[in-house]
Order: C-alpha cells, then structure tokens, then sequence
C-alpha cells in the first residue's frame, strides 16, 4: 500500500476489542497507530469495535483474504468465547478448530506474517486459590495455541502471561476488561512485533554460519579447519564473546583438536530445557522441563572428546555419555517442523514418519495432531525400533502413534538391513556407502498396505527419508499415492550413478504432483495432483 508516496506493508486487525463486558469498548487501534508512526498502514476487520468469537472470526476473515491480502494479521482469539453460558465454559475444541480453518485461509491467501493475542483470564490468579474452571481451561488453550504458533513461525503476545509481569491490577479491571495501561502496553509489544518484522524484511538475507564459502577465517590460527573456524566464531556467538578470547582458550586445551569436527547442530543441546539426565539399562535419558521423556544411544568416543571441549567453554547440561541424545531431541523434536511448518496438519491431521529411528518427530509430530489425529511411525532397525516404542509409550503416545516395524519397499518381503550403526542403515546398495556391511534381516512391506492394515483413508503429510529406497518406497503406495496430500523426501545418494532423488521427482511427476518453491537439501517437497489447489501459494 502506497502512503504519501511510500510503500508500506498493510497490516490488518481482526477482533481488535481487548474487553469481555459489552458497552466497555476498548480497542488499542489508536494506541498501535501512535507506536508505529508511518510504518504500516492498519486496517481493522470490524468497522466499528464488537466482541468477534473465534468462528465469527474465521468466517468473515476467510471473505476478508477473497478480497483483499494484507502483508500482516494480528488474530485476537478466545476473548469472549464461552462467556454467553452459565457459568462459563471456555469451548477449546471449537476455537482450536476455527484456529486450523483461520490457519489455512492465510495459507491458501499467502499471508506470511501473523501475530496471534491470547487473552488472559477472567480472574487473576492466587496462591491457595484454585482457577476457575473457565480460565483453566483458557490458559490450556493459551499454553497449546503458543506452541503451535511457534510451530507455524506465528508470534504470539500471551496476555495472561504479560499479565503476571505487569500485574494484573494495573491491566484488567473488575468487569474483564483492559485497563488503558493494559491496552497501551498490548499496543506496545504488538507494535514491538510489527517493527522487528519490518527491519528484518529491509535486512539483506543472512547465509547459514556453516556455510563453507562464508567460514571466517581473519584473525584465527591456521591450525583450525574450516570447520573448527566455523566452530570458534558459533561459540564466540553463543558467548558474546570475541572470536579472539575463544580461540586462545581453545588452543590452551588438550582437547584443541576436537573443534575441528565441529558441525553446527553441536550447540543445539544449549537451546533445550533439560530438568535431567541419566543412564539406564544401556541407553540415555533427558527429560526436559515440559515433561518429555526420551531414551537414546549413548554418545561415540569421537563425540565425546567435542562435548568435553564444548564444556571447557559453556556450561554442562547433560552428563556426557546424554550429548548424542539431547543433539537428536533437540535436532529431531524440537525441529522436527523445521522446514515444513507451513505443509503441517492442526488437530486430527495423519502424519506418516517412515524412517522414523528412535521416535523424536513422531513425539512432536503426535502433540500436533492432537489425541484426535494420527500418527505412523515406521523404523526398520530392531534396535531402534525398540528404543522408539520406549520413547512413545513413556510420553503418554501409545493412542495417537502407531509403531510398525519393517522395512519400507515396493512389495512385502525380508530383506538384509545394511549399515555401519543404527542411525545408518539402509535396505539398497549406495555409492556413497560401499562399507556398509549387512546387519540383520527384517520385514519389508509397501506404504499402500500399511494404510490399508491401519485403516487411514487420507495422510496428510508423508516424510519420507529411508537411506536411498525412496523409490521403492513410492512405488509401494500404488494406486494410493494420491491418498498423501503432502510427501517430504530428504534423499541425498545415488545408486549405480543414479540420483535417487531425481527418480523420485520423476515418478511424482508423472503423477501430477507439483512441487514446492521451499528449498530442501537434497530433497524435495511435492503436493499431489488432487490437492494442489490448497497449496497453489506455495508451489512452483
């Protein structure tokens, strides 16, 4: 949108009335409009301020995005939801499913930006004093909605939680509604949002700190790899400190070498809440602060020398025989979306993870869809599959994942397991891994009777990364490939020369699958034939 000339980014407001009490309105549009100068331009979906419930909202924001897209939406849901009944009753499946239909009306519209508003509770919490059943229920929904968004790389202002900050005497009045202390500082970290947004538009695209071409090199010793540059300059990041001061600590350790190895998901471990960890019956356990449960292999000889060296620097967070686990949840759970947000099913959605190993993204994978959706999550290698059912059963999962043990491939079957350890094995002979020796046998079965065994009609999302048999993979799901709405497949080898990746676009192609603009390493994301038209945005 052009203002005195300027383009400027549109941003619209949907349910902007922060009250609950009919005749108190209250809206922070004037408050944002003053914070954000001539920023943005700001247009409300109402065109007088009134209570919206989350389906209401849904139903005219959808007519809204077939007439005109803003580049911004700031959603405000759950605010008056439940209030017309006696007493009141916070309705969290029926707003969680106007979120999913909300979700994909910005999707299919292309908006890229949402700041979601939760609201905060009726009445301020007290200690000795239980919640009413109304604001529990809210502040579930707030705490699931602000996953989720995370997820889906929505931000989200938290009232009840900005609330207990500021305190909810000077932000909420006794009839439920804001304060204007409360609707300015709402204003506040709305706008806070907007102008952080803007500026990292306007700033030229950063290239990944791994990236070999951009290694810095100035001013560190000759005796560092690329790797081991790359490793100093993260770690100085992460420690706010010079590059320099690492460098010089490093040198004066014995374990000096180690950085050389470093890759860059090593600091990964540092972005978890770890409560503890711990080893049992052969395996690590790290159990984080949200209650989630996961069991793993120990950590190799050569890993642990870097651990070791990692914790000359930074603080421990797990004992280190758990520095291999806590690099796979914080790798596979806490980024099991990375990537693909934007392709992901709400609640009651059916997610197929085949190549699953120890059950990570199954875990994350299950806490979207919900106790309504499903998941699969197929692994071939006995060991790992032993680990994985441990991993589901042990977080409550056993009802939404189905665990199934067996090789993925074009018919059903045994066939030799090859490999070198339990993260690398696979079912074909690849030119990159020409040491893999054979491991075991195993029960091989096609995707297309899996569905069928378990009954699923539709998959919503299929991530596919079987160690090169990709191919074998899709061919099994037959006449049922157009069943998956969405396949992710992450397949970086060939075989006698040839890409198996490329084999797969070709099957896909032939089809009528369309794929993605996402970038994916060595992969790919394809929309099948029957559902293109709700991913058109997306699609190349």
């Amino acid at each position: 949108m052009l203002k005195n000339g300027v383009s400027v980014p549109r941003v619209l407001v949907a349910g902007d009335v922060l009250r609950r009490n009919p005749g108190r309105d209250r809206s922070y549009l004037p408050n944002l409009q003053q914070e954000l100068g001539g920023h943005f331009s700001i247009s409300s979906l109402s065109p007088k301020p009134e209570l919206i419930g989350a389906e209401e909202l849904a139903r005219r924001l959808a007519d809204e995005l077939v007439a005109s897209v803003p580049d911004v939406v700031i959603l405000h849901l759950g605010f008056c939801d439940g209030l017309d009944s006696t007493p009141p009753i916070f309705p969290r499946d029926k707003v969680r499913e106007s979120f999913d239909r909300i979700r994909k009306c910005l999707l299919k519209a292309g908006v890229g930006k949402v700041i979601v508003v939760l609201p905060p509770p009726l009445e301020a919490p007290q200690d000795g004093k239980p919640l009413l059943p109304y604001d529990r229920a809210l502040l579930d929904w707030n705490d699931w909605l602000a996953m989720t968004a995370h997820f889906y790389e929505f931000d989200t202002v938290d009232c009840a939680e900005k609330f207990r900050k500021w305190g909810y005497e000077k932000c909420q009045d006794d009839h439920q509604s804001f304060t204007k202390t409360g609707v300015k500082r709402v204003a506040r970290r709305v706008a806070r949002i907007l102008d952080r947004r803007r500026k990292q538009d306007a700033a030229p695209p950063a290239l990944p700190a791994d990236h070999d071409a951009d290694a810095p090199s100035d001013g560190i010793s000759d005796f560092f790899t690329r790797k081991g540059r790359v490793g100093i300059h993260a770690v100085a990041a992460h420690l706010g400190m010079d590059p320099k001061s690492v460098q010089e600590r490093v040198l004066r350790s014995d374990l000096r070498d180690a950085i050389n190895m470093f890759r860059s998901y090593y600091l990964k471990p540092w972005e978890l809440q770890i409560e503890h960890s711990q080893v049992n019956d052969g395996l690590t356990q790290v159990r984080l602060t949200n209650g989630r449960v996961f069991w793993g292999h120990p950590t190799g000889r050569m890993m642990l020398r870097v651990y070791r060296l990692l914790t000359e620097l930074l603080p421990d967070i797990v004992i280190p025989e758990a520095y291999r686990l806590a690099i796979d949840v914080a790798s596979r759970y806490r980024g099991a979306t990375s990537g693909f947000k934007a392709f992901l099913p709400g609640a009651g959605g059916v997610i197929f993870e085949v190549g699953a190993y120890l059950g990570f993204k199954a875990v994350r994978f299950a806490e979207i869809v919900g106790p309504t959706g499903k998941v699969v999550s197929i692994e071939a290698h006995p060991s790992n599959f032993d680990v994985m059912v441990r991993n589901i059963r042990d977080n409550g999962m056993e009802s939404i994942i189905s665990a199934v043990h067996c090789g993925v491939w074009s018919e059903p079957g045994t066939m030799t397991l090859k490999g070198t350890d339990r993260q690398s094995a696979s079912l074909v002979d690849l030119d990159q891994k020409q040491h893999y020796q054979s491991v075991c046998t195993v029960p091989t079965d096609t995707l297309a009777r899996i569905m069928d065994r378990l009954e699923i009609a539709k998959v919503d999302v299929m991530n596919l990364q079987v160690m090169g048999a990709e191919v074998e993979a899709l061919r099994g799901l037959g006449d049922r490939l157009n069943d998956v709405r969405v396949f992710r497949i992450v397949t970086p080898f060939t075989r006698d020369g040839r890409s198996a990746r490329d084999d797969c676009e070709k099957i896909l192609t032939q089809a009528g699958a369309r794929f993605s603009k996402l970038a994916i390493a060595s992969g790919l994301y394809a929309v099948t034939e029957p559902h293109i038209d709700d991913y058109a945005p997306l699609l190349r």
